[in-house]
């Protein structure tokens, strides 16, 4: 049977009616849909499952992991520097990365940052009916991260101090002046990043401790305190040395860039595997290294303030406390979020000081290498063996098989040799 043909103003008219239909649709699925909350200032989340589970859980995906590298990774592979697929060469990543493309996103985010400004300065005093907040917590320091790990280092292109700096320097040079503006002063190499350290600290205590983090003024405050400081520090020193040592985000962006799969190099924006800048990357200094513990003490204590047992803890605290109410939350946080840090810090001491003397009796490179790689698998299997019996004999038929399976036999020697060689090294062997 033949289906009769519609005319093309029937079409049309039926075209125009599905679309009116769905219009109602979505206006009507809007009247009725209930009120939600984009994000809770100060509130808890509840787990759906018992801490002690989820902690478990997670313990055990950690373990699994180093199991796997413990079983099959048998060699570091070599870094791929400034290979990849350059994303400039087809037309989309040209048409994105054009200069007035480019510009006219710095142009946006420099109004977002204004309008956070304003906003938190003249706009009202409520969290809830301010829009500085949910722009400073949730879409800059939360949403940023996840960009910044799983697509790329954006903030160093959007990043509203560098473009005020920038759009600066380029009216001072219009002006006549060749070079740039600054004092060019040196950056002495002994402060390192020890001033993004002492930032980060006062971040943090501000996000995860202070009563009044969402209150709109006291972010635009901030926000004004810290843009004088920034720039003042690019003046003093130049753009590039402060934003590599004093300007906190950064160096808290750029360090989570390292998980992203593009890099820029030499004018060209390359795709890597996720993960691969963190074997690129320059050996860190000690303030840098410090910089990173902080911010990962700063995560963990962030999650440890989100459960139900701290809630409970800190309530039972804060009858032996000679002050109530935020000042004794306050004082309980502050204590609390130093001891993690404190905690991280001593945890990663004695493994650099034991790889600093190690290094000193000038060991074989090639050997040592090949040592530490199989001492990884040693602790990771070590490690793994109280968990592991749980489920299924390890040490018995299938233990046996498995290892032999991996040649983890003479990875554990080699583990062995390399302990000794530590002991030797930090004065406790023979």
């Amino acid at each position: 049977m033949v289906r009769p043909r519609l005319s093309a103003s029937r079409c049309s008219r039926a075209s125009a009616r599905s679309v009116v239909v769905r219009q109602i649709l979505a206006v009507a699925a809007c009247l009725i849909a209930t009120p939600a909350d984009a994000h809770g200032f100060g509130q808890r989340y509840e787990l759906p499952v018992p801490l002690s589970l989820y902690l478990l859980g997670a313990a055990a995906a950690v373990a699994l992991s180093f199991a796997v590298f413990a079983l099959f990774v048998r060699h570091t592979p070599a870094a791929r520097v400034g290979k990849g697929y350059d994303l400039l060469s087809i037309p989309i990543g040209r048409a994105i990365a054009h200069p007035a493309v480019i510009l006219a996103l710095r142009a946006a985010v420099l109004g977002l940052f204004i309008v956070t400004v304003l906003a938190g300065l003249i706009g009202a005093p409520n969290p809830y009916r301010n829009i500085a907040p949910t722009l400073v917590w949730i879409v800059w320091w939360v949403g940023l991260a996840y960009v910044q790990a799983f697509l790329g280092d954006l903030w160093r292109l959007i990043n509203p101090w560098r473009t005020v700096y920038d759009g600066a320097n380029w009216l001072y040079r219009q002006l006549g002046w060749e070079s740039e503006l600054s004092l060019r002063l040196p950056y002495p190499s002994w402060l390192g990043a020890w001033p993004a350290c002492l930032l980060l600290l006062g971040f943090s205590w501000i996000e995860l401790i202070s009563p009044n983090a969402a209150e709109p003024a006291l972010i635009a405050r901030l926000a004004v305190g810290y843009s004088i400081l920034t720039w003042a520090g690019m003046l003093a020193f130049g753009r590039d040395a402060w934003l590599q040592h004093g300007e906190v985000f950064s160096l808290v962006f750029g360090t989570l860039t390292r998980f992203s799969p593009t890099e820029v190099r030499e004018g060209r924006l390359l795709l890597r595997p996720f993960g691969t800048g963190l074997r690129e990357a320059p050996p860190l200094s000690t303030s840098m290294m410090a910089f990173v513990l902080l911010l990962l003490a700063t995560v963990l204590y962030d999650g440890l303030i989100g459960t139900g047992e701290w809630a409970m803890l800190e309530e039972g605290l804060r009858p032996f406390l000679p002050v109530a109410g935020d000042p004794a939350s306050t004082a309980i946080r502050t204590v609390a979020c130093n001891g993690v840090r404190v905690v991280c810090s001593v945890g990663c001491a004695q493994p650099r000081k034991l790889d600093g003397r190690c290094r000193d009796e000038r060991l074989d490179r090639t050997e040592l290498v090949e040592d530490l790689a199989a001492g990884r698998r040693l602790v990771a299997l070590e490690g793994m063996l109280p968990l592991l019996r749980h489920g299924l004999d390890v040490e018995g038929h299938l233990g046996q098989q498995l290892f032999a399976a991996r040649g983890v036999g003479g990875g554990l020697e080699r583990g062995h040799r390399l302990l000794g060689r530590l002991d030797r090294a930090a004065g406790i062997g023979q």
